[in-house]
This record gives structure tokens, C-alpha cells and sequence, in this order.
């Protein structure tokens, strides 16, 4: 009687009963289940019918809750389309009203009483075992839960308990739909909840719409004959296959490998030269740089502006990079194109030498076409190699490096991994991770008692030759683009740069280590040393101490000046006549509090109410409410925004 779901598997047991022990039980059972309920629900008939009317019209009445099915889908179409929204807070929960909400109402509900009446006349037809109730009850209730008009985050816990039971790999699919629903709800709810409902949040209205499609997909698996769908396929795809070889419709892994490169071309050239004349990130370093290697003066106030034509300023890395950008400026212009098409290439060049590698490492045609797809779909490397930096050239050099040596052309190996150092230094990390591989390789050798010069020479060849490649390679780039005697010279430059490198605060709050990112601790150490926030947070110390605020959390309820609990409760009977709120705020943070509140005669009381229920009794009301406390609340008691639990208070009658 507490709730409403248990409902939906009375007919359950009632079949249950009625194929295991006859008829007979089953009215019994029905007897007795009627009568329970009648005799719970005696009292209130006695005492309020009217009120136990009233209770039933509501549920009937109530519209579709912000976070079912239906109303999370009208979210994410506002924020694709920008579909009118209007929500409401009524029925203790915030929910839609309009013409497409009702019509999804509608909707929703015929296809709920298809499903449930579905699963129970299935299970009345079928064996009446432990098994098959077990079933049968989980896929009424997710499919109670998925496609109700409400859909309170609570209401997961009801499958907690019964989807598990589930048997078979049916069971084993369902429980991992449920673990996956249950993740996306506890990432909106309640960090995000009221974020969601005042439409700030384009992100928490995907995952609550997300999530009510795997409740969805939860239901499909538990009700959907999924044995004779396959069967049915597999009969269709071998008659069509008869008729039209599906083998020949589908492309081979080169083919694909060519498709996708060429997508990946397309969406990275795809609006190349903009932002028009303007550099993104590290391109005010890079391409300045490369400017003035071609002799361009950078305009007033760049990177360089000032400094000497035809020599590379930037020469805290080596200059290979810079001047294949300034190549590619000499020949496409000074702009977005010229700076961008070196790192375009090197995308290129990077997804087929990690095709290459996958090869190399023994991997099927289609392993290294999946790699390949995931790589290009990476948002570092998509942003990499469509920007003037240094970062996606050296990654290419690198790659191919990589690909040579499990190829064993050690010298080229050796080579191309120079030339990704030559690039950026970074790129000395290559032959450290192929060394050390082929340092694991001798290690092997020496244990099994066979290690010669045929385990050794790879090595020897690829520190060879990268050695080479480096030294040459940047005293031949010295002597054009820096005034450096010895590559010596350079290397101890860059090295002392890097060294002299100490981790600083960056105001912007971009730079942070990564055990600071989950709490973000960057951006509160800049609020904090910053003072920015020192005078409001003392003036609300003052006000707190002023009310008599002497520990934390410490919270002032009602309206702001009155003096009583009669006055309380007069504002309490004014939210439940229609009004929205008692008190508009300057609020930054919604959260719920639980503590019990006594309103003395003197005690000045500030309230900032949302949705509440009002349970009447013999001389008190206890409000629930949930509170969306003022900034100054916020700062005296010391809590974090993302503070969430349940807040109620008793008011007393006059």
C-alpha cells in the first residue's frame, strides 16, 4: 500500500498459484491479498475518505515527471532542435505540461499496458516455475519502471533485488543493462538534476534520455523471444545470402582502410583556414616562428616580432617542425592552409603507419582497420592534426619509426625516430620505449643462455643510427636557421630550457597535475589565492554571527523577518494555495540539508522553498521541502555546492 509498483506482479502470482496448486488457491490468495489491502486502507477511508480520492485522482492526474522516458526525449529535442519546454513544479516533483507531453503520456501508457498485459498472459500460458516468475516479475517491473509516466531516481532500487535473479545468459545481458542505467543515473542525480530541469545542462539531459533508453533496452531483453527472433534471422540472412552473396557487398579491409582514411582527410581539411588570420594555441608560437624563418614579420605585439629574420627565435626545439610549417607557407600562402596542411599530412601519415604497426605486430587486416578508426576518431588527435603545432609531426615520425623496427630495418627505424626528435625533443621517448623492448629481448636471451651479437645488433644499429640522424640532421638546421657553433650547443640549450621549466599556477586555470583534476583543485586553489571572494564571504560571517550562527551547518527557515512559527505556517498554507516560491533569492546552489528546525520567538528565519508534501496530523504539519538555500546560507555553513541529502521540519499549530 506504500507504493504502487508491487501491483504489476499480483497477476503473476496469482497465475503462479493457480498452475501449481489449482483455482481454488489462487482465490485464496486473491482473498487474502484484497482484504489485507482493504484492511490497511481501512482507517484513512474512515477517517479522510476524501482525502484517499483525492490521493488516487492525483496519481491519476499527475503529468509526465522531468526524468521518464518520454519527457527526457522532449528535453533532448529543445536542445537539438529547441522544442518548447515547460516545466512545472506540482505533484512533488518538477514535471512537463503542454500538447506533446500529454501526447507522450498517452502514448506511453498504451504501450505500458501492452507490455505488462503481454508478460503476464505469456507467463499464465506458460510452465509455472521458481525460474520463469523470477522472469516474468523482472520484466514487469522494468518495464513498469522504464515506461511509467514517473521516473524518480529512487525507483532503480526496485530492481535492484530481481533483475539479477534472472537466469541464463538473458540474465546475465539484463544485469549488465541495469549496472550501465544504474552508472547513468548516479552521474546526473543529484549533481546535475537541478541543472537539468532549469535547462543549463545539454550534457545531464543526454545522460538522463540515455538512460531511460537502456531501461528501455533492459525491457526489450527481458520480454522480446530473442531464441526464435535469431532463429527467424539466421533463415533470413541464408535466403538472402542464396540469392545475393552477402560476401560480395561487403568491402575488404583495404578498401575500408582507404574509406576511412579518406573521411579522416575530408573532416580534418574541412574548414581548414578557419578561424581566418588567427592562430589557434600553440600556433602563436609555431607559426610566428616560421614567419620569421621565411622573413616575415610577425605583426606588433606577437610572439617574436621583434626578433631576427631568417633564424628560428623558437629555439627551444629543434627546428625541423617550423621549417617544414614555413615550407608549406612558401608554398600555400601565409595562412590557415599553409600553416595547417604539415600536421594535415601527418594525420595521414600517422593512421596508416599505426595500421602498419598493427600488421607488423602480427594482427589481422581488420584489427588494424578497427585501431585505425578509433585513432582517427580520438579528439587530440583529430585537433592535432588540423592545428599549426609541432606535436602531430613528430607523432607521425615516431609511428613510422615504430613500424620500421617491428619490421627490423633497424637503421630506418633509428632514423625516422631522430627525425620525430628532430621535430620536438619528446620524441627521444621513441627509442627509449624501443630500447627498452629490445632491452627485455636481451634480458630473455642472457636467461635462456643464448644471448650473441644477433640479439645485441638491433640495438647497436638503432642507437646508431639515431645518434647520426640527430647530430647531422641538427647541425645541418643549425647552420640555416641558428647561430649554434655544435649541435652540442643546441642540445645543451633545449636541455637547460627544460630543466629551468618549474611548474607554476596558471591563472586560467588550464594547467593542474592529474590528481587534481576530479575535485578541481586548479580552479579553487586561483578562487582562493585570488581574494577575490574574501569581502562576501566575510560579510556573510558577519550577517551569520549577527543571527546568532554559531556552528555549521547551521540554517535559518521561513520568511524573511517574521518572528513566529505562526507565521510559518501562514506561508506554508500560501505555497499550497499555488504560490511557486515564499522568498526569491540570489541563489548559486541548489542542495538538499536534513535537520530539524526550531523556530524560537526571536529567531529571524529565510526560506527559499521548492516542491514539499503536507501530511496532515492531530496538531503539528511536518513540510518536506527541498531547500535552495541563499549564498549566504551557503558560505556560514561551510559546505560544498555539491552537498546533497533531504531537509524537513516540523511546524507547529498556533
Amino acid at each position: 500500500m506504500a507504493k504502487v509498483y508491487p501491483w504489476v506482479v499480483v497477476p503473476l502470482l496469482l497465475a503462479y498459484a493457480w498452475r501449481r496448486s489449482g483455482p481454488r488457491e489462487a482465490a485464496a490468495c486473491a482473498v487474502v491479498g484484497l482484504a489485507t489491502g482493504l484492511l490497511i486502507l481501512a482507517p484513512f477511508l474512515v477517517d479522510a475518505p476524501q482525502g484517499v480520492v483525492q490521493a488516487l485522482l492525483d496519481a491519476a492526474s499527475r503529468p509526465l515527471q522531468v526524468e521518464s522516458l518520454g519527457a527526457s526525449l522532449i528535453f533532448v529535442l529543445y536542445w537539438i532542435a529547441g522544442t518548447p519546454v515547460e516545466v512545472v513544479t506540482n505533484f512533488g516533483s518538477q514535471n512537463l505540461v503542454g500538447a506533446l507531453p500529454d501526447a507522450l503520456l498517452v502514448v506511453q501508457s498504451l504501450v505500458l499496458v501492452a507490455v505488462l498485459v503481454a508478460v503476464w498472459v505469456w507467463f499464465a500460458r506458460g510452465a509455472a516455475g521458481p525460474g520463469r516468475f523470477l522472469w516474468a516479475a523482472a520484466a514487469a517491473l522494468c518495464a513498469y519502471v522504464a515506461l511509467g509516466k514517473v521516473l524518480s531516481p529512487q525507483y532503480m532500487i526496485w530492481l535492484i533485488p530481481v533483475v539479477p535473479l534472472v537466469g541464463g545468459r538473458r540474465g546475465l545481458v539484463a544485469a549488465g543493462a541495469l549496472a550501465l542505467a544504474l552508472l547513468l543515473t548516479v552521474d546526473y542525480f543529484p549533481r546535475h538534476y537541478f541543472e537539468f530541469v532549469r535547462l543549463e545542462d545539454a550534457g545531464a539531459a543526454l545522460v538522463v534520455f540515455m538512460r531511460d533508453v537502456v531501461l528501455v533496452a533492459l525491457v526489450a531483453v527481458l520480454v522480446l523471444p530473442w531464441e526464435w527472433l535469431a532463429m527467424r534471422a539466421r533463415a533470413a540472412y541464408r535466403a538472402f545470402d542464396r540469392r545475393v552473396p552477402v560476401a560480395s557487398l561487403v568491402p575488404d579491409a583495404a578498401a575500408t582502410l582507404v574509406l576511412v582514411v579518406v573521411a579522416s582527410f575530408l573532416l580534418r581539411a574541412l574548414w581548414l583556414n578557419l578561424p581566418a588570420g588567427s592562430l589557434i594555441f600553440d600556433e602563436a608560437y609555431y607559426v610566428n616562428a616560421a614567419r620569421v624563418m621565411l622573413g616575415i614579420h610577425p605583426p606588433p605585439g606577437a610572439h617574436y616580432a621583434d626578433a631576427p629574420l631568417f633564424l628560428d627565435p623558437n629555439n627551444e626545439h629543434p627546428p625541423l617542425g617550423k621549417a617544414l610549417i614555413a615550407i608549406s607557407m612558401f608554398l600555400f600562402g601565409d595562412s590557415g592552409l599553409g600553416w595547417r596542411i604539415p600536421s594535415l599530412v601527418a594525420g595521414m601519415v600517422s593512421l596508416l603507419a599505426l595500421y602498419g604497426i598493427v600488421r607488423a605486430a602480427g594482427g589481422r587486416p581488420w584489427l588494424g582497420v578497427l585501431t585505425v578508426i578509433l585513432y582517427s576518431l580520438d579528439i587530440l588527435s583529430f585537433i592535432h592534426g588540423r592545428i599549426g603545432t609541432l606535436d602531430m609531426m613528430s607523432l607521425a615520425f615516431l609511428l613510422v619509426g615504430a613500424w620500421l623496427w617491428l619490421r627490423q630495418r633497424w637503421l630506418l627505424a633509428g632514423a625516422a625516430l631522430a627525425l620525430g626528435t628532430l621535430v620536438k625533443v619528446p620524441g627521444v621517448y621513441g627509442l627509449l620505449a624501443a630500447l627498452a623492448w629490445q632491452g627485455l629481448a636481451m634480458w630473455t636471451a642472457y636467461r635462456r643462455g643464448t644471448l650473441g651479437w644477433r640479439d645485441v645488433r638491433p640495438a647497436v644499429l638503432l642507437v646508431g643510427s639515431y645518434v647520426v640522424v640527430v647530430l647531422a640532421g641538427l647541425w645541418v638546421l643549425d647552420q640555416r636557421f641558428t647561430t649554434y657553433a655544435t649541435p652540442f650547443e643546441h642540445i645543451g640549450r633545449m636541455i637547460g630550457y627544460g630543466f629551468a621549466l618549474q611548474p607554476t599556477f596558471n591563472p586560467s586555470g588550464i594547467t593542474s597535475a592529474p590528481w587534481q583534476w576530479l575535485v578541481n583543485a586548479g580552479q579553487f586553489d586561483s578562487c582562493f589565492d585570488s581574494s577575490k571572494y574574501k569581502q562576501v564571504i566575510q560579510d556573510n560571517f558577519s550577517e551569520g554571527s549577527r543571527y546568532g550562527v554559531s556552528g555549521t551547518p547551521s540554517f535559518l527557515v521561513g520568511k524573511a523577518g517574521e518572528r513566529t512559527s505562526k507565521s510559518i505556517h501562514e506561508a506554508v498554507r500560501a505555497k499550497e494555495r499555488g504560490l511557486t516560491k515564499l522568498l526569491d533569492t540570489d541563489v548559486g546552489r541548489r542542495a538538499f540539508f536534513q535537520d530539524t528546525v526550531r523556530v524560537a520567538r526571536n529567531e529571524p528565519v529565510v526560506l527559499h522553498a521548492v516542491p514539499y508534501t503536507i501530511t496532515p496530523q492531530r496538531e503539528a504539519r511536518t513540510v518536506s521541502l527541498i531547500l535552495e538555500p541563499p549564498a549566504s546560507a551557503l558560505a556560514w555553513s561551510q559546505l560544498p555546492a555539491s552537498s546533497t541529502c533531504s531537509w524537513s521540519s516540523r511546524v507547529l499549530s498556533r
